[in-house]
C-alpha cells in the first residue's frame, strides 16, 4: 500500500475475487513450508463449489464497484450486503 496513491477497498475486494476467479484457485505454496502445495479444496465437489461460491461473490463485488463508479452509493452498499453475508455495515 505504500506505493498506491489511494485506497478504494471496493476496487480491491473485486480485483482479488477476480483474480481468485481468473486462477481458479489455484494452489498455493504452504507459507510455512510444512505441506508442499496447499489446495482450496479437497474434492472435485468440492472444486465445484468453491468455483460456484466464487464466481457469485466475484460477480456482486463487481456489481459493487460498477455502482461506485458510477456514484450509486445505495446499490454498491446493497450488492457489498450480498456479498458479506447481510453483515456489511449500513452507511
Amino acid at each position: 500500500m505504500s506505493t498506491q496513491s489511494s485506497f478504494v477497498p471496493v476496487w480491491d475486494v473485486c480485483g482479488f475475487l477476480e483474480h481468485l476467479h481468473s486462477i481458479q484457485l489455484a494452489a498455493m505454496n504452504d507459507p510455512k513450508g510444512l505441506a508442499g502445495r496447499v489446495s482450496a479444496y479437497s474434492t472435485p465437489a468440492g472444486r465445484t463449489e468453491a468455483l460456484s461460491k466464487l464466481v457469485n461473490a466475484a460477480s456482486r463485488a463487481r456489481r459493487a464497484l460498477d455502482a461506485h463508479n458510477n456514484g450509486d452509493a445505495a446499490t454498491a452498499f446493497h450488492n457489498l450486503d450480498l456479498l458479506f453475508g447481510g453483515r456489511f455495515p449500513s452507511r
